[in-house]
């Protein structure tokens, strides 16, 4: 039977930090006021919104507020120009239920990026019901 030594696997988890990662991730999801909230993650939030905002049109406007560049093979997503180290992706998806989703990703760090707490700042501002 094969029995892994301390070098083996120090050795692995270096090429496996240099490799690169699974990113971070972050999932928004908007819901009308009253509603239940959205699947739990530890990624996830659920933000609560008064009426049905046009939330393609806010994810655009943030979009543009931070100079990001829209992908031109899926609607509603947007990113940032790839750096040696990070790109940072934003999509809004219309679930089967209609509901509103805003997925927030850097990749291929684990770190968040500061435009990605930026762009959930400025979501936040644009959709969260007062309470």
């Amino acid at each position: 039977m094969f029995k892994p030594s301390f070098p083996l696997l120090l050795i692995a988890s270096i090429l496996l930090l240099l490799a690169g990662c699974d990113g971070h991730s972050r999932t928004l999801y908007v819901r009308a006021e009253g509603d239940k909230a959205g699947p739990w993650s530890v990624g996830a939030t659920t933000l609560f919104v008064h009426g049905s905002p046009d939330v393609p049109a806010l994810v655009a406007e943030v979009a543009a507020s931070l100079a990001l560049d829209a992908n031109k093979s899926e609607t509603n997503c947007y990113s940032t120009r790839p750096t040696s180290r990070n790109v940072f992706h934003m999509c809004a998806r219309q679930d089967e239920d209609g509901q509103w989703r805003v997925a927030l990703m850097d990749w291929p760090t684990i770190k968040r990026s500061d435009v990605s707490r930026k762009a959930e700042q400025l979501l936040r501002g644009h959709l969260a019901a007062p309470r």
